[in-house]
């Protein structure tokens, strides 16, 4: 069975702006309110003093238990007439409107429903026609929602990690909480390296100040407003060294509120990238990370940069970025539109943000140079086959690759022919794709060929041509591998 329980943040995305009025309710026992079908209750058999017995309902520790527990909750407010106003996320609901009346019509609907379907509230957790309420750890109110008091008291009274289970457990509790923490990627990462495997144990002030700045930073976190689905968004990003971070907001009257706060660190070749292709990875990245708020809305992007006509103008392609990752950029910017603004009027982004622009200026991304800095590629390009004859007629490869599934069982090759002794070479080798087999057909005719001599390899993919052309010289900066730091084949 699939999981179907959306994550908790996922959830509160769901309470409109304005809300004002919240009950809770917990469902007391809800996995035993939920009969199993007959047909199954030998699969949930046991004995105990010599007695076999079995379950008729949902029972405890299943590990689909709460898959169906949320799916059979869930489907009870579907045809409610105050379906908009009821939220709920496996045992607990949260029933949110705007005024009072509304919500007590709301909560009778919902209490008979849920005494109709047998199940039962736990009175003693239940919160009931309040403007403040505890919800999946979060307190919510009329302004927004913020970090539940207690779990802050809690986390912040502990003690310096001494080892790498407490700092998980640390890391852990926090993390629940991120996004309420701006650039939680960044201040994290000194405590997060200390989590590999390959890294010794080593308490020290670097990571005694990150274990301070995350405490503070909990401490001091904003109330976050209610996303408004009918409203733009607007979006500041911030990038760095080490890490890329964003803000995602949204005008409610007369003021720019936050809804969120993101960020993650950055791979050693991301770090490569110059500012204009940080930018462009933090867009795209804040776009996909906060779909399930942002949806179809338009966005309004507040920038110093010019990321968006910086990729689509293709000259990033003079950049450190491959063209794949270019081409998939290119198209989540296509799927969602997005209105570029100089950062002028606020500054609620993370504290990496560029400093904003005069409104006068219109900044343009510079093209990166990297002759400076990168060895040339030791292939060139020969685009005609007569110049190709011309070049080196007596040494001319042509290699292929191929991978496809066979039997359920993924089976990749790689080949090369030397089109005057006709020699073949054909190796049966472990890729994920194609264009990583043919890379291999490659370096197949390379190995076959002297050291000292010039040859000429033939292929029909762009893909493997640019690789060796345009991309060769980075790879080798990089020890030879790919932006995922695996190696290119």
């Amino acid at each position: 069975m699939t999981p179907v329980v959306a994550k908790y943040h996922e959830i509160l995305a769901q309470i409109t702006n304005g809300a004002r009025w919240f009950s809770v309710l917990d469902l007391s026992n809800a996995f035993f309110s939920i009969p199993l079908e007959q047909a199954s209750w030998y699969k949930f058999a046991f004995t105990y003093k010599d007695q076999q017995y079995t379950f008729t309902r949902v029972p405890q520790g299943f590990h689909n238990a709460p898959t169906i527990c949320h799916r059979a909750v869930s489907a009870l407010w579907k045809t409610l007439k105050y379906a908009s106003n009821v939220i709920s996320y496996v045992d607990d609901v949260l029933i949110a409107t705007k005024d009072r009346d509304t919500h007590l019509k709301a909560l009778e609907e919902v209490l008979s429903t849920l005494k109709q379907a047998g199940f039962l509230v736990n009175p003693s957790k239940a919160q009931l026609l309040q403007k403040r309420v505890v919800y999946l750890g979060v307190e919510l109110g009329e302004e927004g929602r913020k970090p539940n008091h207690e779990r802050v008291k809690l986390i912040a009274g502990l003690p310096a990690p001494t080892d790498v289970h407490t700092l998980r457990m640390f890391l852990g509790l926090l993390g629940f909480s991120r996004d309420f923490i701006e650039d939680f990627g960044l201040k994290a990462k000194p405590l997060y390296k200390l989590l590999k495997k390959s890294q010794e144990w080593s308490w020290g002030e670097k990571e005694q100040k990150a274990f301070v700045s995350l405490k503070t930073a909990l401490m001091q976190a904003p109330a976050l407003a209610y996303p408004d689905p009918s409203r733009e968004f607007h979006l500041q990003l911030s990038t760095g060294p080490e890490a890329i971070g964003a803000v995602l907001l949204q005008k409610h009257g007369t003021s720019i509120k936050p809804i969120a706060y993101g960020s993650r660190t950055i791979s050693e070749v991301e770090q490569q990238y110059n500012s204009c292709e940080k930018e462009v990875l933090a867009l795209v990245w804040s776009l996909q990370h906060w779909e399930y708020i942002i949806g179809m809305a338009p966005v309004i992007l507040k920038t110093c940069h010019t990321p968006v006509r910086y990729i689509l103008s293709g000259r990033a392609n003079n950049g450190r970025v491959s063209h794949p990752r270019i081409a998939q950029w290119t198209l989540s910017l296509m799927n969602h539109p997005v209105k570029i603004e100089p950062s002028k009027t606020y500054n609620l982004a993370p504290a990496l943000l560029c400093q904003p622009l005069p409104v006068e200026k219109d900044h343009e991304c510079p093209i990166p140079d990297v002759s400076m800095h990168l060895e040339s590629s030791p292939f060139i390009l020969l685009e005609k086959y007569e110049a190709i004859k011309e070049y080196t007629p007596d040494h001319i490869w042509v290699v292929d690759g191929s991978c496809h599934r066979n039997e359920g069982q993924l089976s990749a090759g790689a080949a090369a022919l030397h089109t005057k002794s006709h020699k073949e070479i054909l190796r049966p080798i472990q890729v994920i794709s194609a264009q990583a087999a043919e890379i291999i057909g490659v370096i197949l005719a390379l190995e076959n060929s002297a050291p000292t001599e010039d040859i000429t390899i033939c292929t029909d993919s762009e893909w493997v041509l640019r690789a060796f052309v345009d991309w060769m010289s980075i790879w080798k900066e990089r020890g030879m591998c790919s932006t995922n730091g695996k190696p290119v084949a």
